[in-house]
């Protein structure tokens, strides 16, 4: 039988060599029972332990079949010198009972021999020498043992290493969890720029991270953008950020907005001018945006007080809700304040608007201007070439001698879009007054107020207006007067309601020495003593065009020629105007034009209502193709400022 003892292999497990020399017993041709040789040779063994061993793998490989004769046995017995093993022949030996079958002793004790020619040291049993084949398999046996057993301990190594750094890791992990995290800060308080920014954070933490915003939602550890350089800001923005560690604390969501080329106001409000820090007067909003020149001022919807003059290119824009996201459903309203003296040429004012920097780039919407007590008295003050766009206002005159919701003067020429404006409860009234300048007028309301000696949706002196889908509206007051021309020329009325009031002597439309164009108006007045639908005072007062138009009520004249004293009462067939007497107008400028009994509704709108029987208008192009609530008029146009379905 083939003993092997206390020999490692890569497995991990002390295992018997004899299994090795089983292996070459079969090549040999050995034929004892190798469970038995194992068992034996474990009781012989000094070694219990490894005796088991080669045990099992015995057990393991399954046992080798006997070949051959009998059995022969091999038992290693000592080393040489260089280390080589030291084997023993055993013929029919057993050691069953822990000793060789001549009496050796198992473990070899005082033996000596070499691999080539093992001799037995006190026993006359000669050593059997192993072959060349047999000496190289088990040196490779043994050097595969130690490259197992080399790879074996630095895979022990590696994995003591990783459970080392994994160790390290996780109490890494706890440290930085337990960090304390201080807010974030940021390099720029909220405020106002007038051109882009640069934003830089920070953390007194290393280990910490920074997350942000720019919408003004919170940030958290999942939410928000990592911060890894200076953020870029070109536009109003709410910065916020929040700091954090890893696994552990987080800090406070810290922020600050910025206002970028504009300037925000909000009634009440005491901040710096940003969409959350308003500030609290226009006049303060006004200058800041002077000073950084800054082109747009945002104004929340309530309650101000101010007389504000504006002389360079900037826009204000009012309505918005407290938190300036949306519009909100009221206008910003302002009243002026009161002037110590006042005159036609220099009036108490809501706001002026001076000089021609005021292109129709600046813009003025969503604003309720009220005007003072003054002698002259005006919601919105446009003069010397300003030409601001005015959208989505409402503007009255004050209590005084005059009032004017707007007044345009010395070459200014602004453009009205949905606006609303009134004389006020002036004695003297003008919804609008356009003094050497001119206006354009679409889809807007210009009306009297309530003053009781005069009273003039618009009145124009040495100007000119073009307008188109709106109503223009007296009083009951003495003398009213739609619209009223002095020394105008090349005026154009398109699809608008003239509604000339209700007072002692009413005119649609008065015209001295002026050639305004009528086309689709509607033309009415009530006047208890005179009512008239166009008056020609002295001069050259014959419009440029009266075509398409619809005449309600006026029954003093249709037209009437205040020069001659003729009265145009009616109207052809052709639609010409003709007198009493049936003398028709001269010329082709009056044609298209019909007379009807459908009256204009209530004040302050004078909707057109929605009955059959209205004339169809002439197709027109530009701010007339919409009536004065932006409905398109389609195929069939109605006169007037709206648009009958």
């Amino acid at each position: 039988m083939l003993v092997v003892r206390n020999t490692t292999f890569f497995s991990g497990k002390r295992r018997n060599l004899t299994a090795w020399c089983l292996m070459l017993g079969l090549a040999l041709g050995l034929a004892s029972s190798l469970l038995a040789c194992g068992a034996k040779a474990g009781k012989a063994s000094d070694d219990a332990a490894a005796g088991a061993d080669a045990a099992s793998g015995m057990a393991a490989s399954g046992g080798l079949a006997a070949s051959g004769g009998g059995a022969a046995n091999l038992v290693v017995i000592g080393t040489n010198p260089d280390g080589t093993p030291i084997y023993r022949t055993l013929v029919d030996g057993s050691l069953a009972d822990g000793t060789l079958a001549d009496g050796t002793a198992a473990d070899g004790t005082a033996l000596e021999g070499s691999a080539g020619a093992a001799t037995t040291a006190g026993s006359d049993t000669p050593g059997v020498p192993l072959t060349e084949a047999q000496q190289a398999a088990i040196a490779a046996a043994a050097a595969e043992n130690q490259a197992d057993l080399a790879a074996n301990a630095a895979a022990n190594r590696l994995a003591e290493a990783a459970r080392q750094a994994e160790a390290a890791r996780q109490a890494e992990i706890r440290r930085i969890a337990n960090l304390p995290v201080p807010d974030p800060r940021l390099s720029q308080a909220s405020g106002v720029h007038n051109a882009a920014i640069s934003v830089s954070l920070s953390v007194a933490q290393p280990e910490a991270a920074i997350n942000y915003t720019l919408d003004g939602s919170a940030p958290s550890r999942d939410r928000g953008q990592r911060y890894n350089g200076p953020i870029a800001i070109a536009a109003t923005s709410w910065l916020r950020a929040v700091a954090f560690v890893p696994g552990g604390k987080i800090s406070a969501v810290v922020g600050a907005d910025y206002a970028i080329n504009e300037v925000y106001v909000a009634a009440e409000a005491n901040g710096v001018g940003t969409p959350r820090s308003p500030l609290g007067s226009l006049a303060s909003a006004l200058t800041t945006a002077k000073e950084k020149n800054l082109p747009l001022i945002k104004v929340a919807a309530g309650m101000y007080t101010a007389s504000l003059e504006i002389d360079f290119a900037v826009s204000l824009s009012g309505g918005w809700q407290t938190n300036f996201v949306a519009r909100s459903n009221g206008l910003s309203i302002v009243r002026g304040q009161e002037a110590a003296r006042s005159t036609k040429q220099e009036p108490a004012f809501v706001f002026k608007y001076n000089g021609a920097a005021l292109t129709n780039a600046a813009y003025l919407e969503y604003f309720d201007l009220r005007g003072t007590d003054s002698s002259y008295s005006v919601g919105l003050f446009i003069t010397n070439r300003a030409a601001p766009l005015v959208r989505q206002v409402a503007s009255a005159g004050g209590f005084g001698s005059y009032g004017y919701g707007a007044m345009v003067t010395a070459n200014a020429s602004p453009l009205f879009r949905a606006c609303r404006l009134s004389g006020g409860e002036g004695a003297t009234a003008y919804g609008l007054s356009v003094d050497s300048a001119q206006a354009t007028v679409e889809s807007s309301w210009l009306l009297a107020g309530s003053g009781g000696v005069g009273g003039y949706g618009a009145a124009l002196t040495d100007a000119r207006i073009k307008a188109s889908s709106s109503v223009f509206a007296g009083n009951a007051a003495n003398t009213s007067y739609a619209v009223a021309f002095y020394n105008s020329s090349r005026s154009e009325l398109e699809n608008c309601s003239l509604v000339g009031g209700s007072g002692r002597e009413a005119a649609a439309v008065f015209s001295s020495a002026s050639n305004p164009a009528l086309v689709n108006c509607l033309l009415t007045a009530q006047g208890v003593s005179k009512s008239y639908g166009y008056i020609g005072n002295y001069g050259a007062s014959t419009p440029a065009k009266l075509q398409n138009n619809v005449f309600i009520g006026c029954a003093s004249a249709l037209y009437y020629v205040v020069d001659g004293r003729v009265a145009y009462t009616a109207v052809n067939g052709e639609g010409n105007l003709v007198t009493a007497e049936g003398a028709a107008f001269a010329g082709s400028i009056a044609r298209q034009n019909a007379v009807s009994a459908i009256a204009p509704g209530a004040a302050p709108d004078y909707r057109s209502p929605a009955e059959h029987g209205w004339p169809a208008g002439q197709v027109l192009t530009g701010a007339a193709a919409t009536d004065i609530h932006g409905t398109p008029r389609g195929a069939s146009w109605t006169p007037g400022a709206w648009q009958v379905p």
